[in-house]
């Protein structure tokens, strides 16, 4: 794919020069093949020299250059370019409230990466307020307040109140992780009910059902370690194990293991990542644990489970 760009590009480049938006858009291609190979710095630096042609050409915040915008941040990210990355968020944020209101959807998604932003530089009280106010966005564009989006929000919620100091930043937490975890628990259940009838027809599941499954599940893991971080009540210590049991009870179910395989690289990439922190969280309270105590064998095992199962979905993508 890098030569068949990489050729696009040379020919783009002779036919319309190297200030056109058709330009411009083979590189982000070739940007985009980069990152894949194990070039992120090349990949971004291309990104860039993309992205300037565009504002150059009056298209800086046209819809191909916010499709361009959101990727580039997204790649910033992982390279922990957070400052850069945020500049970024708020760009498309702007852009966002322009082209499709300033309470949509949209501008609700934006505002989530925003706060994941935010929290990696520890800046907690802003991701809150960048929340709370996604948070109204999704009830108002929802037609119930239980959707996965919602869930999604109450997940960061919880992880952003657990770095806040108080008791109510302690209730707030909980209250947020575990709502964000009956949400996901739901969703995979449906999930799980649909796959059942697709097979009770005679029919198999279609790829966007086992990719909805997989999505319900790495919900159910992220929102699993928010708990995991607020456990300071009974009920909260309960909770995570109750979810700690049915995740391990749903990475060995078949129709979910199924779906898993047939998942989209990122989103086993993704569910992977979730698992060690998953893993990562189980540690840190077993150190805090006496040997005597009932719970600690249950966690150490789980704790296995977990690793094992992240380490089986990065060999599915390496192939």
């Amino acid at each position: 794919a890098q030569e068949i760009y990489e050729s696009a590009l040379e020919s783009k480049s002779e036919a319309l020069g190297k200030h056109h938006p058709e330009y411009a858009s083979t590189l982000f291609h070739l940007a985009e093949v980069l990152k894949l190979r194990g070039r992120p710095l090349d990949s971004v630096a291309l990104m860039r020299q993309s992205l300037q042609i565009l504002e150059s050409c009056g298209m800086g915040e046209s819809a191909v250059a916010l499709r361009q915008w959101g990727r580039f941040s997204q790649t910033l990210m992982e390279l922990s370019e957070f400052e850069e990355a945020e500049a970024v968020h708020r760009r498309i944020l702007q852009m966002v409230e322009v082209n499709h209101g300033s309470d949509s959807d949209a501008c609700a998604s934006v505002l989530e990466n925003l706060s994941d932003n935010l929290m990696h530089q520890n800046k907690y009280e802003q991701a809150k307020e960048g929340l709370v106010r996604a948070l109204k966005m999704r009830r108002k564009n929802s037609p119930t307040e239980q959707t996965p989006a919602i869930g999604r929000v109450h997940r960061r919620l919880g992880c952003v109140f657990s770095r806040l100091e108080g008791d109510r930043a302690k209730e707030e937490a909980a209250y947020n992780a575990q709502l964000a975890a009956l949400i996901a628990d739901r969703e995979v259940t449906r999930a799980l009910k649909a796959m059942l009838q697709a097979r009770q027809k005679g029919s198999l599941p279609m790829a966007s059902l086992m990719t909805a499954t997989t999505r319900s599940v790495l919900d159910l893991v992220e929102a699993t370690v928010a708990l995991a971080a607020t456990e300071h009540t009974a009920k909260a210590k309960e909770e995570t194990e109750t979810r700690l049991r049915r995740v391990e009870n749903l990475l060995d179910d078949a129709d979910v293991v199924v779906s898993l395989r047939q998942a989209p690289e990122q989103l086993l990439r993704e569910l992977s990542n979730s698992l060690r922190n998953l893993a990562d969280k189980i540690q840190k309270k077993i150190m805090l644990m006496h040997n005597e105590d009932r719970e600690r064998e249950f966690l150490k095992q789980a704790k296995l489970t977990f690793r094992k199962r992240a380490d089986q979905f990065d060999r599915i993508y390496a192939m």
